[in-house]
């Protein structure tokens, strides 16, 4: 029998994935997000801007990467 890995979102600290410069903790985020603002079409598309500078700004990450962020939120 097959066990699966448990992955939960919201077991993340919140803080933790604002400092860090790695593009997944950016899509962990947007996943905090969307959970968090499922009524709220104005606040989600502030956050979503707000998500889409931090990313932009990282060193370390390519376009191609910023977009497929960007598609999945």
């Amino acid at each position: 029998m097959y066990t699966f890995n448990k992955f939960v979102v919201s077991d993340f600290d919140e803080e933790e994935l604002k400092k860090s410069t790695k593009l997944l903790s950016k899509a962990l985020l947007a996943s905090l997000y969307l959970n968090r603002t499922k009524n709220e079409m104005s606040l989600r598309s502030t956050y979503k801007r707000t998500l889409l500078r931090e990313v932009w700004s990282l060193k370390n990450v390519e376009r191609a990467e910023v977009n497929d962020v960007a598609l999945f939120y």
